[in-house]
């Protein structure tokens, strides 16, 4: 893709488009059944399959894991964002995330209708690749590379921001866990504490 400023997700789907847009996700051999697109695309799984299957070499299913939680969703889109969006020449905003992972009407179409607007941007250039037989500077990049720095400055603040956004992201996630395995540790004392009462009534039943 070239430099320069990057796409902008699209401020909403025109019908047209979203019936265009329905077919050509329905044409996927997705793992989910999409009976509600808000509901099956919030965790981000189902997006990274879409990558998957379109540009294979860009994405890496294992580290994309089904969630319930908000936090696991945020981190799942975020790490899209970061390793798979950029790429393809755009970026989505926190809002947009939000709206995604709390299945908000139209959140996730915006953001499916702008990936497969720059899907077919990026395919092109590897087409007129192909057929002139020469590699410019970002097609000559693998996959697997790093794209090169920004400008001094650019590059650091905006790994700086990402890396600190994905860090609370993971914060979030360690949170939860703990939270629940303290549910975990107070439903067992408490089983034990009943198991220990039915013992006490059995013995001094046991020695009347």
């Amino acid at each position: 893709m070239s430099k320069g400023e990057g796409a902008k997700v699209v401020a909403r789907v025109k019908e047209e488009e979203l019936n265009d847009l329905y077919d050509w996700i329905s044409s996927f051999n997705l793992s989910r059944k999409i009976k509600n697109i808000h509901r099956e695309f919030s965790d981000g799984v189902l997006m990274a399959e879409l990558v998957s299957i379109c540009l294979p070499k860009l994405v890496e299913l294992h580290n994309y894991s089904k969630a319930n939680s908000i936090s696991q969703k945020r981190y799942n889109w975020n790490t899209l964002n970061q390793r798979v969006f950029r790429r393809l020449g755009f970026q989505i905003d926190k809002r947009h995330v939000e709206e995604i992972v709390n299945c908000k009407y139209m959140g996730v179409e915006k953001v499916l209708n702008t990936f497969k607007n720059q899907l077919h941007k990026f395919q092109s250039s590897e087409m007129e690749v192909d057929s002139s037989g020469t590699l410019g500077e970002d097609q000559a990049r693998p996959y697997n590379e790093e794209e090169p720095r920004l400008a001094e400055g650019e590059g650091d603040s905006q790994s700086a921001q990402s890396a600190e956004f994905l860090n609370d992201e993971i914060v979030e996630i360690l949170r939860d866990k703990i939270f629940n395995l303290e549910k975990l540790l107070k439903i067992k004392d408490s089983k034990i504490d009943i198991l220990n009462r039915k013992i006490d009534t059995l013995n001094r039943m046991r020695d009347v």
